[in-house]
């Protein structure tokens, strides 16, 4: 059985009801639609095949569609089924009308339940059964049982062909209905049916069942929402001129029903045989008990919670308070001093820019040339001119290229406890691609993303989980319900393309500053030995509020919605790219807001006892669904929130220790297994990377962190050597450079 998407059947009930429903799934046993909200509930259901679940959407936003939600079958005295089997006739006809592409799903969506005996009449003799039965099997599944119907009852099925508003319905259940008290049918096949709906429905009569039903699934809620509105709204037949005949025909429905009252007492009614609380239609209330039973309602089954996205305050810290913080703690290490020092690493790194320039353009051009159209300008060609008698080609030719895309970048550095030792060969990493967009003038920016520095920077330092609202210090709006409590975080801007040269140049200064205070943390022992190294040298200092803390991953995803989408309607941009510099999976929400019912002030509650749901306009995802892998249940999803919102391209770096452990290529795959770890080893002593494609990241490039220094070093001759010894050195070398650039070249593909 292929696995159903929840998230894709909500979005197939959208567009059959042809406006933006809002569609949950719930532990409930049956559907049902809220007008005022424009709520349509699902139930979960289980083992279900796509043409069944097609089916069942699509009649459930039929009868949302069509359907009068104020409805109340007790004035009219007769079972509830009656109408519920024409009803399904003329939704069902509507819908297939509407939408051919469902006629397929229908077809074998009702066969499928008929093979599953969901209407009990397996074994059974089909022409015995009541004609309220018969004309609903033959509507449901008539090209799989062979049915016979008298001439009155032709009749009706040609009327239920012909239903097209809700009166005509009403009308045809009256007329099946007065003809069901004289009709002749098997009667010991019918009490026998109707001892095995009893015994499947605890024996509850329909319409008894159908009110407990509605109360089992909040209709509460449902019921208050019903007396604001009669119809589902969007009923395109209820037109006013069909609200008046329906108005004007209400005198005639009570004579009607005065007509029938009469005949039953002509013929005898309940004394003279008839018993009007077993005449239903047994195939229908077997159905609706039978799809019960498809519905994911036992104890394994945890609820559904729907959670909204808070409204998010300004989280970007500005350069501005960084750089104050950053001078405040080096007063003894002048910005002279900084600035000598990033030069000199400037200066080793360009080899390795140059580089990434020359690959950037070659990929640039071919994809331009691939692109490249030939056409005629109408102007003869002179120097073919010549061959006019044997060549009709005489004209001359241009090349059309398409416009080059603008593109831009913003780098999102994780700035967590867990990065201290690959802190310096991450930010060098940064500094080689923010000299690499300046070179090639793509606008860029980057960020650090941490749980703590908000705080620091706005005089919260040391504010404590326990102290009262606490929570308003998070860069978010909690003041409704609903909202999913996301962590606080803090995304500080370390240089971006809209500086001035010196300022630039300052900021790059201060974060390559920042990289060498982390580089103690990251040296091996041949480091320590270096003759270069003093461990008692004056060196910049890291101030402490930018030390590093947790990992808020999924909130950094969020608040960076906003931060990209400005930048791309700042610079214009085509080809947006958006880069995470992380170590591994972050931290996850628990918590979500609540109103307290005596002051209904916002507070917060757990949320682990529910699967949860993300919903945001027409975007719906799940966070957790209790998945193995927690980057695929919970990042991967805001991954993909962030790409729909944006439009970005999203890169990750995924910077593991020393040697790539298990834990590192585990986290990003569905399925446990040493396979997919010895084969990550295997290509990243081949190609120094690990790439993996498609899981929230376009891209995402897991490497230890010493294959993030790229070997620009160049071999050492003497003049001792031999001519061998000397090809041998510069053989070696070329292979370490073209090794260290393999990363490189796979980056700027992606970018290109």
């Amino acid at each position: 059985m292929n696995k159903i998407s929840k998230e894709q059947k909500s979005n197939l009930a959208k567009l059959l009801a042809t406006e933006n429903i809002n569609v949950i799934h719930q532990k409930v046993e049956t559907a049902y639609f809220i007008p005022k909200t424009r709520t349509l509930c699902l139930p979960i259901w289980k083992d279900m095949s796509n043409d069944l679940y097609d089916l069942l959407v699509g009649h459930e936003v039929g009868h949302a569609l069509y359907t009068p939600q104020d409805f109340d079958n007790k004035k009219y005295k007769i079972p509830h089924s009656y109408f519920n089997v024409v009803e399904d006739i003329r939704i069902d006809k509507k819908m297939k009308i509407k939408y051919p592409g469902l006629r397929k799903s229908y077809y074998n969506g009702y066969n499928e339940l008929a093979e599953k005996d969901f209407f009990m009449i397996q074994d059974k003799d089909v022409n015995g059964l009541r004609f309220i039965d018969r004309l609903n099997i033959h509507n449901k599944s008539g090209t799989v049982e062979q049915i016979i119907f008298n001439e009155q009852e032709q009749e009706f099925i040609t009327r239920s062909k012909e239903l097209n508003k809700w009166s005509d319905v009403v009308s045809l259940v009256k007329d099946i209905y007065a003809y069901s008290e004289n009709e002749e049918f098997d009667e010991e096949q019918q009490e026998e049916l109707q001892e095995q709906l009893d015994s499947m429905s605890g024996g509850v009569d329909e319409d008894e069942e159908q009110t407990q039903s509605q109360s089992q699934d909040g209709d509460e809620q449902q019921e208050q929402d019903q007396e604001t509105s009669s119809s589902s709204g969007t009923d395109n037949d209820k037109s006013e001129d069909e609200n008046e005949t329906m108005g004007a025909s209400t005198s005639k429905e009570e004579e009607q029903e005065g007509n029938q009252e009469g005949r039953k007492e002509k013929s005898g009614g309940i004394e003279g045989g008839y018993k009007p609380e077993t005449n239903g239609s047994i195939t229908d209330q077997s159905l609706e008990q039978k799809k019960k039973s498809i519905a994911n309602t036992d104890d394994k089954t945890r609820e559904r919670l729907y959670l909204s996205l808070p409204r998010p305050k300004d989280a970007v810290i500005s350069y501005d308070k960084v750089s104050a913080v950053i001078d405040k703690s080096n007063k003894h290490y002048p910005m002279s001093k900084r600035l000598e020092e990033f030069k000199s690493f400037k200066k080793e790194q360009m080899r390795t820019v140059n580089y990434m320039v020359k690959e950037f353009e070659m990929k640039k051009a071919a994809d331009a040339y691939t692109r490249t159209r030939t056409a005629r300008t109408g102007m003869i060609n002179t120097n073919a001119l010549h061959s006019y008698k044997y060549n009709d080609d005489i004209f001359a030719r241009i090349n059309i290229e398409p416009g080059a895309k603008n593109h831009g970048m913003i780098m999102i550095v994780d700035w967590s406890g867990s990065m201290g030792d690959k802190m310096y060969d991450t930010i060098c990493q940064t500094l080689n691609l923010v000299m690499f967009c300046k070179a090639v003038n793509i606008p860029f920016s980057v960020y650090a993303f941490s749980d703590t520095n908000r705080a620091n920077f706005n005089g919260q330092e040391g504010y404590a989980y326990h102290q009262r609202g606490y929570y308003e210090r998070y860069p978010y709006h909690f003041d409704r319900e609903g909202d999913i409590v996301l962590e606080d975080v803090s995304l500080i801007n370390f240089v971006n393309s809209d500086m001035k040269l010196s300022i630039y140049n300052q900021a790059m200064s201060n974060l390559f500053g920042i990289a060498k205070s982390f580089l103690p943390y990251s040296m091996t022992r041949r480091d320590f030995d270096r003759s270069d190294y003093d461990p008692f040298e004056d060196r910049f200092e890291c101030p402490n509020a930018l030390r590093l803390g947790g990992t808020p991953l999924d909130s950094a995803i969020y608040q960076s919605v906003k931060v990209v989408n400005e930048f791309i309607q700042k610079h214009k941009i085509q080809k947006m790219s958006t880069i995470f510099l992380t170590d591994g999976s972050g931290h996850v929400s628990s918590k979500m807001s609540i109103a307290d019912p005596a002051t209904g002030k916002i507070q917060t509650a757990d949320t682990y006892m529910y699967d949860l749901h993300i919903k945001d306009g027409t975007h719906a995802f799940s966070y957790g669904d209790r998945k193995r892998s927690h980057f695929h249940a919970y990042h991967k999803n805001f991954l993909d929130y962030f790409k729909h919102k944006t439009g970005s391209t999203v890169i990750g770096y995924y910077v593991s220790g020393k040697k790539l452990n298990y834990w590192d290529v585990n986290n990003f795959v569905v399925k446990e297994g040493y396979q997919v770890y010895d084969n990550a080893k295997q290509e990243i002593r081949k190609n120094k990377v690990w790439s993996v494609k498609n899981i929230g990241y376009d891209e995402l490039f897991v490497i230890p962190r010493s294959n993030l220094r790229v070997e620009n070093s160049d071999a050492v001759i003497t003049s001792d050597m031999s001519a061998s010894k000397m090809k041998q050195l510069f053989s070696k070398g070329f292979k370490q450079k073209k090794m260290s650039r393999l990363f490189l070249n796979k980056f700027i593909e992606r970018v290109a």
